[in-house]
């Protein structure tokens, strides 16, 4: 199981937390998964699926940010259809938790928000930056 793209976020608090893309036998695609640590990195939460109510199609290129009242979020491109030669409808998310979890449970997020209109990453400026 290969994990790409490990993005970390520290809060206010010191609670330490880290996004990455890897592959979830449960979906058997690519999804974003996260963990986090209270207790300085020496013991983390089990690594959770962000998108776990949305992983009919593959997440990938998470990043994460805390804000100053602890709320995580977790950005990821998720495709939003059926990919074809030449094309892969996209869409941006954001799911934002507000639980913030420890070394034994991870955060719990929220119904996920569009941030961006469909668009074809195959035809996207950049697309070839992207992991495949």
């Amino acid at each position: 199981m290969g994990h790409i793209l490990r993005e970390p976020a520290i809060s206010s608090t010191g609670q330490l937390y880290v996004t990455w893309e890897g592959f979830d036998p449960g979906s058997n695609l690519d999804q974003a998964f996260i963990t986090t640590s209270s207790d300085g990195g020496a013991s983390w939460s089990a690594p959770a699926v962000v998108n776990s109510s949305n992983t009919t199609r593959s997440a990938y290129t998470p990043a994460i940010t805390v804000a100053s009242d602890g709320t995580v979020a977790v950005t990821y491109y998720q495709w939003d259809g059926a990919t074809t030669s030449g094309a892969e409808p996209t869409m941006l998310y954001i799911q934002k938790s507000t639980s913030g979890g420890s070394s034994s449970t991870p955060p719990t997020f929220g119904a996920r928000t569009a941030v961006s209109a469909e668009f074809n990453t195959i035809a996207a400026p950049g697309w070839w930056l992207l992991p495949r």
